[in-house]
């Protein structure tokens, strides 16, 4: 009874998009969730018979439906969709996918890099191919594959004929890669003359999980450009930095951006570490209504870390052995004697300073 009832209501969602139908039910979500291979047929019969601007709403909504829940997987549509004639549906359909691991897909992005008309597409692939990147790291697709996926990335990187975006977006996901080879082309990224491309090198330092890059971060933390201050704030978050503690304190005391304040929260519960603690219990005592919320899940994140603290200072044993293993010279090996304070004071902190009062209540 219960097939019946489903197989009626995805009918029913069908014959709703060919009507014209824009908006989506949640019947109609729940009847296009999880196709099989019969239902899928039919879809892509009625599929491409739809207007374009039909099949660009209902992706859109899928879209960002299969981002905000775990609960409805739309994948078969969305691979479907990846053929479309309308790029602004493929690249929804490739952002759609930001969970899919299977390595056919993969496959089907680096054919896209490489050959779709579309630089938004190619785009959107790019940073799709950075989830790969990252299970390569963990052996969990094939070697080969790993390979391709690197070796493209590079050959866009390595291209001026491309455009920033896409070369950016690609530094991005390369920045998953524990190939030592790939700290030139961080830091390649990091001194281009282009802004863009430079916040693109503080995120793929976040992602190398490489400590080494952590004065750069801290530095770019004092950024006078708002979104590079941001990208810093993630990437200090992702790289552990608890040196990085105070910074993000004064961050959280002086910026305008609501934005950047709660991704500052919650990389404290990223980074750890007694004083991030008390400054997560600071904000959850005040009950600030703007980082409440976060600033719970912050600190819940904080003590999961903290129930495995022996796996940190392994991790960080494992970082210094490599460190000098490689026998590095440049200025980001000495990040740790860094006097930030003395460098904070030199900067002209007008841009996103409010006021003189100091942290002493962190």
């Amino acid at each position: 009874m219960q097939s019946e009832r489903m197989s009626d209501a995805f009918e029913q969602v069908l014959l709703r998009l060919q009507q014209g139908e824009r908006h989506l039910r949640k019947a109609d979500i729940r009847a296009l969730s999880d196709l099989n291979r019969q239902q899928m047929r039919e879809f892509r019969q009625v599929w491409a018979g739809l207007p374009a601007d039909i099949r660009l709403s209902t992706i859109s909504t899928l879209a960002q439906i299969a981002q905000d829940s775990f609960e409805y997987c739309f994948d078969r549509i969305f691979r479907e969709a990846l053929s479309d004639p309308v790029p602004q549906i493929r690249r929804k359909a490739v952002e759609g996918l930001w969970e899919c691991e299977e390595e056919s897909l993969a496959s089907t992005f680096l054919h896209m890099l490489m050959e779709d008309p579309d630089i938004s597409v190619r785009s959107a692939v790019a940073v799709g191919l950075g989830r790969f990147v990252y299970l390569a790291e963990f052996d969990e697709i094939e070697p080969s594959l790993a390979a391709a996926i690197e070796s493209a990335l590079l050959t866009i990187i390595h291209n001026p004929e491309e455009p920033l975006e896409l070369r950016r977006r690609a530094v991005e996901s390369i920045g998953f890669s524990g190939n030592p080879d790939i700290q030139a082309v961080i830091r390649d990224a990091y001194e281009d003359d282009h802004p863009d491309m430079r916040m693109s090198a503080i995120v793929a330092m976040g992602r190398s999980a490489d400590r080494r890059w952590g004065k750069i971060i801290m530095q770019e933390l004092m950024s006078e450009d708002r979104m590079m201050r941001h990208e810093a704030v993630r990437a200090a978050g992702e790289l552990e930095l608890q040196e990085a503690t105070d910074l993000l304190a004064r961050i959280l005391d002086y910026e305008d951006d609501l934005d950047i304040r709660r991704d500052a929260v919650l990389a404290l519960g990223k980074v750890g570490g007694k004083g991030a603690k008390a400054i997560l219990e600071h904000i959850i005592a005040s009950e600030d209504e703007d980082l409440f919320d976060v600033a719970q899940d912050a600190m819940e994140e904080l003590a999961f870390g903290a129930q495995f603290p022996e796996i940190n200072e392994l991790l960080r044993l494992v970082e210094e052995e490599e460190r000098r293993g490689a026998g590095d010279e440049d200025e980001s090996d000495d990040w740790e004697d860094w006097d930030w304070e003395e460098d904070w004071e030199d900067e002209d902190e007008d841009d996103f300073l409010d006021d003189e009062d100091d942290l002493d209540r962190w």
